[in-house]
């Protein structure tokens, strides 16, 4: 596939966060963490499997997207 964004990070050194973001966005196992902004693998494969057998934070990164209970903790804040 030829995106636009793919001909912008082409020439961009490999360690270069942008170009290491286009790569990663395109495979399709890999979400990405809005918290954290990095590109993780989900514990399950399909979001139905997560939800039949997931823990809360299997669970929660198909729904939210967001890829650990630390990065949670970041997105709530301190607890009151």
């Amino acid at each position: 596939m030829n995106r636009p964004i793919d001909t912008l990070v082409k020439d961009l050194p490999i360690d270069n966060p942008m170009r290491t973001a286009a790569e990663n966005s395109q495979d399709p196992n890999l979400k990405y963490c809005i918290v954290c902004k990095k590109y993780y693998e989900p514990a399950f494969s399909d979001r139905e499997e997560a939800m039949a057998m997931g823990t809360p934070t299997e669970k929660e990164q198909w729904i939210s997207g967001i890829c650990s209970d630390e990065c949670w903790c970041n997105f709530l804040g301190p607890e009151k």
